[in-house]
């Protein structure tokens, strides 16, 4: 498995005004992205996904170009009809979904969405279903 990441060559908390993670976008030799910039112990780096890699037609250890600035977009997950349906039928469920951040939601319809089997997904939207109305904000 081929894992990369970049560490920007300035002092993050300096430039942004805060110690937390960072909403960022930009382009990785021209491929746009969305992503966050994150204290990871040893400062920050992020994250350069497989998806980033082949759009800016990359590989780990690369040396690449680019442009990076703060991201102040609220960030929206597009939830399927499917999935939605299921959330709004339960109160609790839906009150916990939107408690949720960006990122949960993310993952959450990442792995619905990701099921290659019927029985899989269904599987994987009653885990959720769990979840929400558990109060949790993951559950897989």
């Amino acid at each position: 498995m081929e894992v990369a990441a970049l560490r920007p060559p300035f002092d993050v908390p300096a430039v942004f005004g805060t110690k937390a993670r960072v909403p960022v976008r930009g382009t990785v030799n021209g491929y746009q992205f969305r992503s966050s910039l994150c204290n990871m112990g040893h400062g920050y780096f992020m994250v350069v996904n497989k998806q980033m890699r082949a759009g800016a037609k990359c590989k780990a250890g690369d040396v690449v170009e680019v442009v990076l600035q703060r991201d102040r977009e609220e960030r929206v997950v597009e939830v399927p009809a499917e999935i939605s349906k299921v959330i709004t039928s339960d109160k609790t469920a839906e009150k916990t979904w939107d408690s949720l951040s960006y990122t949960h939601q993310k993952e959450w319809v990442r792995a619905i969405g990701d099921a290659k089997r019927d029985e899989t997904k269904q599987a994987r939207i009653k885990k959720m279903m769990e979840a929400m109305k558990a109060g949790k904000r993951l559950g897989f």
